[in-house]
């Protein structure tokens, strides 16, 4: 590269950064900008846009007129702006602000554009120009050089929700997997979905932490997810082959222009606003949120060899049993299951910090290990072949791990046995608040907040809920017992059923592939925990009654205390609405109930520390000090 392209190539790019990094900074600093200051501003870019744009015409055709019809455009252009600056047009004028911020916004992309254009031209050629110049590292680097020292010098500092995402999201801006040969291809898209967490685990820490927030907190809250979503879905679109990895470009370039309106546009507000009181808002924040960690995880299984991107795609083509296949292998998928256990670990290790209770803090910690053991490692990385054992592979019951066929007709017998067990001496909480993905994902800060969250008009009533979760508990076990005896007929040849999809295995995917994180995600309109308080969730609803005729209860220490309590802090502390809870204690001393599933929070919540988690374990020293005083009394007689 002789020394005049070393000029033109580096030399340009870093004057286009620092020109568009003091524009921004210029315009907002600036409390009341007039009119003739916005157009020195927009003066500025457009050098830049009439330079580049110039210059990418003569590359396209490199011929003496079209150089010629190059200069004469950008001198032209330059003299009448300039013109249009001496004269007296626009003194004294204040502006629009919104209008000046999205001119400035469209001459930044714009002129980061044309760079791109000119320099794809000069170093590759016109083929493929547009989409080569979004992936170029010549429109990626000084865009995310710009956004950065544009950060830097206006919102490093800041408290609010952009200014702590915003480091983050400009350095994500790097990641496009196509703007570098090799391994950068795998080791950007490792990146960017760690960057994604993290900015996830931002926004929710920050809404846990600040429960009112300013009215610009709630635009960046569902403008990032949004912006997420429509890039992770680009993203694995590229990775079935129905779009062109190169259109991630495009995505980078509509990610640039949200970023730039948020800047541009941000500013201190005395409008606030208390998340709880927005739950379709936060319903449709956690929607997006969803997505996108499942389009995401979806890329990261398949280029990590853990999915079959063309079975993915033919699932697509077999109707509706095939589009259950295809977003179940998403949200079951490894990659899925990873992604979301680091952002979910994190906000339940920092659940653990918060709680007071030492048993809560060890089931928690243990929560997080079984997550790991049972929800991704067990799910996801164990021998196929162990499915045959029970329990290992058989985690949500029937249907996990395959059809009722008589080689696993054992281990799935085995499996009932022994979580019905454990449900007998526990309680239901062995599952439903310590090995169900359930209780990973609702224990966290951010989303045990939710069972605060203010019901919105189409939030069924209490007694609506009750008497859907008592109707669905008449109903499911002897569903379940029906499509079970229809999917060993199945396997065995007696009956020849045209689903395509064992019926046992599409109603694990259908239920906790689907349903569960549709559930979850609605989960500020129809309650926190639905999957109890409802009762659709079979593998649930047969641990919690097992749990019920058990040994698990809550004891009160002394019932005349609640007696005197007017804080009723247990019942409203409770995820799944127990609210019959302290009339329990005063009547019996003791509450069991099938939606009461040992989650521990009214223990938290007891101002008087007067509740406890009794199981199997209290009755049997109970029952040795009994013995012992039998033992001492009749020694001493």
């Amino acid at each position: 590269m002789n020394p005049w392209s070393i000029y033109f190539i580096y030399g340009g790019a870093a004057g286009m950064v620092v020109a568009v990094a003091v524009v921004l900074w210029l315009y907002k600093s600036s409390r009341n900008m007039m009119l003739r200051t916005l157009m020195w501003l927009l003066y500025v870019l457009a050098s830049m846009i009439v330079m580049f744009g110039a210059a990418a015409f003569y590359l396209i055709n490199q011929s003496t007129s079209n150089l010629f019809t190059a200069i004469l455009i950008a001198n032209t252009s330059m003299i009448i702006w300039l013109l249009l600056l001496g004269s007296n047009w626009g003194r004294g004028r204040g502006i629009n602000p919104k209008l000046s911020g999205a001119l400035i916004i469209v001459m930044v992309l714009m002129a980061e554009l044309l760079m791109g254009i000119t320099y794809t031209l000069y170093i590759e050629g016109p083929k493929d120009l547009l989409l080569k110049s979004l992936d170029s590292p010549w429109f990626v680097i000084p865009m995310t050089l710009e956004a950065a020292i544009s950060y830097v010098l206006t919102e490093r500092g800041g408290r609010d929700l952009f200014a702590l995402i915003a480091p983050p999201w400009i350095l994500n801006m790097l990641f496009n997997p196509v703007m570098l040969p090799g391994a950068w291809f795998r080791y950007s898209l490792l990146a960017s979905s760690i960057i994604m967490v993290m900015i996830i685990i931002l926004m929710l820490d920050y809404m846990h932490r600040h429960k009112v927030l300013q009215a610009n907190d709630m635009h960046v809250m569902l403008g990032a997810s949004a912006v997420m979503a429509v890039m992770m879905i680009i993203q694995l679109a590229a990775s079935l082959g129905a779009l062109p990895w190169a259109m991630y470009g495009a995505a980078l370039l509509v990610d640039m222009g949200w970023y730039l309106a948020v800047y541009v546009n941000h500013k201190p507000q005395l409008r606030s606003i208390a998340w709880l009181t927005k739950p379709i808002h936060v319903a449709v924040f956690l929607s997006l949120i969803f997505i996108a960690e499942a389009a995401m995880g979806g890329v990261i299984s398949m280029e990590m060899g853990w999915l079959n991107p063309g079975g993915l795609s033919e699932s697509l083509s077999q109707g509706l049993v095939g589009i259950i296949q295809f977003i179940s292998a998403l949200t079951l998928g490894p990659g899925f299951m990873i992604m979301m256990g680091i952002e979910m670990g994190w906000l339940v290790a920092a659940r653990a910090l918060e709680v007071h209770n030492a048993e809560n803090r060890a089931r928690l910690i243990l929560m997080m290990v079984s997550y790991a053991l049972y929800g991704v490692y067990a799910s996801s990385f164990l021998p196929p072949s162990l499915a045959r054992y029970p329990y290992l592979e058989w985690s949500m019951g029937l249907g996990t791990a395959g059809p009722l066929s008589p080689y696993l007709l054992m281990a799935v017998l085995g499996t009932y046995a022994i979580n019905g067990a454990a449900s007998f001496l526990f309680g239901a909480r062995q599952v439903c608040s310590l090995t169900c993905t359930a209780a990973y994902m609702w224990q966290g800060t951010f989303y045990d907040d939710l069972k605060m969250i203010k019901p919105t008009r189409i939030t069924p009533r209490k007694g609506v809920i009750r008497r859907i979760h008592d109707a669905l508990m008449m109903i499911m076990m002897p569903s379940l017992i029906v499509l079970a005896l229809l999917s060993y007929l199945n396997q065995i040849g007696y009956v020849k059923l045209a689903l395509g999809l064992d019926p046992l295995v599409l109603l694990y995917l259908v239920s906790f592939g689907i349903a569960w994180y549709l559930f979850f995600a609605l989960s500020p309109i129809l309650g926190t925990y639905n999957c109890v308080t409802y009762g659709w969730c079979h593998w649930g609803a047969f641990n919690r009654l097992m749990g019920r005729i058990g040994f698990f209860k809550l004891v009160a220490k002394d019932p005349s205390i609640c007696i005197k309590c007017r804080t009723r802090d247990c019942a409203r502390a409770c995820p799944t609405g127990n609210s019959t809870m302290p009339g329990s204690f005063i009547t019996s001393g003791h509450y069991k109930s099938l939606t009461c599933i040992g989650v521990g929070d009214c223990v938290e919540a007891c101002p008087y520390d007067n509740i406890e988690i009794h199981d199997v374990r209290h009755s049997l020293r109970l029952n040795a000090f009994r013995e012992l005083l039998a033992s001492i009394n009749g020694r001493s007689r």
